[in-house]
């Protein structure tokens, strides 16, 4: 998936998931790249998740994990910072109907000790076993707020 999020910050994403209907792992890690400073950062967690309900119309996920934070810099432009912290996630896949696919996600974490939110909702089309969705996505770090439409590609296994 990709994302401006305006004033030359860009945001490219991907995510997996494998595991059974009511227990699965997630992983999602995201690069943002701030084009006017040429500095980047990669943003991701990976989460345990059970689904208390698992329905073919809706599926709802919970999920804890671990969130972590690197800096992306140049090598020899300074020091990398990096960071790691826990993160609880909810998760539901709605599918109201042949194509359409509602997605939505809420994070709490930390990284380190700083609080993170992370909040997504996605609606998209199924052809075949990929799904084109549009969305939007926002990420609070403490008081830095990363936030933007989406587009993307998912393929459903």
């Amino acid at each position: 998936e990709g994302s401006y999020l305006f004033r030359g910050l860009y945001r490219t994403g991907m995510a997996a998931r494998v595991g059974s209907a009511r227990v699965d792992v997630d992983s999602q890690m995201s690069f943002y790249l701030d084009a006017p400073h040429r500095d980047g950062l990669y943003l991701g967690d990976t989460s345990l998740n059970l689904a208390p309900v698992a329905l073919p119309q809706l599926v709802w996920r919970v999920g804890v994990g671990a969130r972590y934070m690197l800096d992306a810099r140049l090598p020899g432009s300074g020091p990398r910072e990096y960071s790691m912290g826990w993160n609880l996630s909810t998760s539901l896949d709605a599918f109201p109907g042949r194509p359409f696919v509602i997605s939505a996600r809420l994070d709490r974490g930390t990284l380190y000790q700083t609080p993170v939110w992370r909040g997504r909702a996605t609606v998209g089309l199924v052809h075949e076993r990929f799904e084109l969705f549009a969305g939007y996505e926002h990420t609070q770090i403490e008081r830095v707020a990363l936030g933007g439409p989406l587009v993307g590609l998912r393929a459903w296994l």
